[in-house]
């Protein structure tokens, strides 16, 4: 019988970092994981900066991390994050994509990653709850 076993549990998945992160702004899963032990056999997934404005994203890094570091990432649909905005500001009631820079910015026609509850200026955060959707 073929059964599914939960491999991370909570909110928060452990990633590695394949370039410096900004924390508080979204990343993407950009190649295979890489294992770094025996209790880690299957390795923990590999993010960098989103493929580009629009894309698929599994969520926002909880800090910054350099290249090779461990960083945890708020992934959970439904969460409450505070993430960086970008370009043009946003404002609440808003949904919003990812920039190539992995700062929030008004959903255009990319994927859509969550929904403005406390916007601000580019620079600032925004408080925004995270989509449940992929793509």
């Amino acid at each position: 019988m073929a059964e599914s076993i939960r491999y991370f549990e909570g909110d928060e998945i452990t990633c590695h970092a394949n370039v410096a992160l900004t924390g508080a702004r979204f990343c993407a899963v950009v190649g295979e994981p890489v294992g770094t032990g025996v209790g880690e056999a299957l390795g923990n997934p590999l993010v960098g900066l989103p493929t580009g404005s629009g894309a698929t994203v599994l969520g926002v890094t909880a800090t910054d991390a350099a290249s090779g570091d461990e960083v945890g990432v708020w992934s959970a649909g439904g969460q409450c994050v505070w993430v960086e905005i970008g370009t043009g500001g946003i404002v609440a009631g808003t949904v919003v994509q990812t920039a190539a820079n992995g700062t929030a910015i008004t959903r255009t026609t990319g994927v859509p990653v969550g929904l403005v509850l406390v916007g601000g200026a580019a620079g600032a955060q925004g408080l925004i709850k995270l989509t449940n959707t992929l793509v």
